[in-house]
């Protein structure tokens, strides 16, 4: 809408129904609409500064085994261990809720977050037991009116660069949630919606694939060595790794070791030094060494003008259609440049760009 604020609106339509042939007595259907509403705004005056609000509407249908009226007889009968049977008179569960999230970026990658969030549930599912005629106990899966939820999060993400850019490339990541909820069917104090995490804190640091490439090309611009060796080991089935191909299974995991030398421009040239300026395709995946050992691969790849081969490619799948992939043996190229890609666990990234001089 204009630069400080922008909204989003959305809405869906899904109609749910169960029934029987015509020798059945029960038929069930619930016409479903969840709008959504998101609104962003920056806050003049403080840099770096936003609220996040949504409203929204959300419904949550019953799995195919809650619906079921097939009865699972088990061979210790009590109380806290009924018969299970399904409820084909079931309803979703329909929520309305709010929430409002205020963020600051003291950086792209680095922010501290406060969030609240209410939920009202109407036609929450709980579990109903009984004790049949035959006096076996039977749990149920049953609509029981109204639950409410209520949350606050706080977030903070901070990678160690933005302290000192000599430092490694770990981001440091930690939240703490607190949640409380009331089913309003249920008598007494203390009752909660059903699997919900009173408190729940995470830390985390997570530590980029190509880091230590990056690591030390960071020492080196900020003037605190001339040279710097990086790279990274791991302590290989040879026709199991075959990316891109429809009988991929999976990724392999192996052995290796990759090292770079990285120097400084001058200091390099002063000492008449040569100049040289992925390898998923040829290599198991080295959870430890794959970055140095692609950034090899990428540098011998630039100085030759080669482009190693995909192994074990053999029928491409359809889904790599339009895509250039390099088959059977190397291919002669001519560029001047050439990215390394970083891609690990958890979502923590890097790409390293390489040039010939």
């Amino acid at each position: 809408m204009t630069s400080d604020w922008s909204v989003y609106l959305g809405a869906r339509f899904e109609r749910i129904g169960t029934g029987i042939d015509a020798g059945g007595n029960w038929q069930v259907a619930a016409n479903v609409w969840s709008p959504v509403a998101q609104a962003l705004v920056k806050l003049r005056g403080l840099p770096g500064s936003q609220v996040r609000l949504a409203l929204t509407r959300t419904f949550k249908a019953p799995d195919l085994n809650s619906l079921m009226p097939r009865r699972r007889l088990l061979e210790i009968n009590a109380p806290t261990n009924p018969d299970v049977d399904g409820n084909p008179l079931l309803r979703p569960e329909m929520g309305r809720g709010l929430d409002v999230t205020y963020e600051h970026y003291f950086s792209k990658t680095a922010l501290v977050s406060v969030g609240v969030s209410t939920r009202d549930i109407d036609d929450y599912t709980l579990t109903q037991v009984t004790q049949d005629p035959g006096e076996r106990w039977v749990g149920r899966p049953v609509n029981a009116g109204r639950a409410r939820v209520r949350g606050l999060e706080l977030e903070a993400k901070l990678p160690l660069t933005l302290l000192n850019a000599a430092w490694p490339a770990v981001e440091l990541r930690a939240s703490v949630s607190r949640n409380w909820s009331r089913v309003g069917q249920v008598p007494g104090p203390g009752n909660r919606v059903a699997q919900q995490v009173p408190l729940q804190a995470t830390l985390a640091a997570d530590y980029a694939i190509q880091s230590w490439t990056m690591d030390a090309a960071r020492l080196i611009r900020a003037g605190e060595a001339d040279v710097a060796v990086c790279g990274g080991a791991d302590d290989q089935p040879i026709q199991a790794s075959r990316p891109f191909d429809q009988a991929r299974d999976g990724f392999v995991m192996g052995e290796g070791a990759g090292m770079l030398v990285i120097e400084e421009l001058e200091h390099a040239l002063a000492r008449g030094a040569c100049r040289w300026r992925s390898c998923w395709a040829m290599a198991p995946a080295l959870p430890g060494a794959a970055g140095g050992v692609e950034a090899i691969f990428t540098v011998l790849a630039l100085r030759d003008q080669v482009a190693p081969p995909t192994r074990n490619l053999e029928h491409p799948d359809p889904a790599t259609g339009g895509i250039d992939i390099v088959r059977g043996d190397a291919r002669n190229i001519a560029t001047d440049y050439a990215i390394s890609n970083g891609f690990g666990f958890g979502g923590v990234n890097a790409s390293l760009v390489f040039g010939r001089l």
